[in-house]
């Protein structure tokens, strides 16, 4: 007997560079840093060359040169068990002036395309380097022993922020290395099917 669950695709927009597949992700991040004595600013930093997906399902496939990313939660049975999972992964080059306190910094992507039901993302900081021409499922780099952030992306499209402060004042200071965040979705293998497309480049 074939069984199979229902999919759920969402879209997201790389912000004016960035279109991808099912899932058009728009990818920014915005961090206020306040020097000392000085009005708060804030500065944008975007994505450009460092943004790519994984696939479960084809562990060995390097999707760097996409035109989108993904992020899906998803199994199906026939014959045995099938897992079709998908993360992101994206970094950015940040640069702060040095002298400058972080008050506050965010990840945001824009979903352009509905999912159809509600799905907790979360945001994890990467520990180890890897590159958008080699990634792939087998290879993924590791990642800290918790999320940075969680946020419930609801069934509309939009702007979807993740506080990623704590991680941006880590990399400014140089406790922790940016190797970026993966982002996935809270519960994988999902009875049914969610995939979420971070956009076009």
């Amino acid at each position: 007997m074939k069984t199979t669950k229902t999919r759920k695709t969402v879209a997201w927009r790389l912000l004016s560079i960035l279109v991808i597949l099912t899932m058009l992700i728009p990818t920014s991040l915005f961090v206020a840093p306040v020097p000392v004595a000085h009005a708060d600013t804030t500065v944008t930093f975007y994505a450009t060359n460092m943004d790519s997906y994984v696939r479960q399902d084809r562990a060995g496939n390097n999707y760097g040169n996409d035109s989108r990313m993904y992020v899906r939660s998803y199994y199906y049975w026939w014959l045995g068990y099938h897992y079709l999972n998908r993360r992101s992964f994206v970094r950015f080059n940040i640069s702060i002036p040095s002298g400058a306190t972080i008050v506050s910094a965010r990840l945001r992507l824009y979903m352009d395309q509905n999912p159809g039901q509600n799905r907790t993302y979360q945001v994890w900081r990467v520990v180890q380097n890897w590159s958008e021409g080699s990634i792939r499922w087998n290879n993924q780099p590791s990642v800290a022993g918790s999320a940075t952030a969680s946020l419930n992306i609801g069934t509309s499209t939009g702007w979807k922020e993740w506080d990623v402060t704590s991680d941006v004042q880590a990399f400014y200071s140089g406790s922790a290395p940016n190797y970026g965040w993966m982002i996935r979705d809270a519960s994988e293998n999902s009875g049914t099917s969610r995939c979420k497309r971070p956009g076009h480049r």
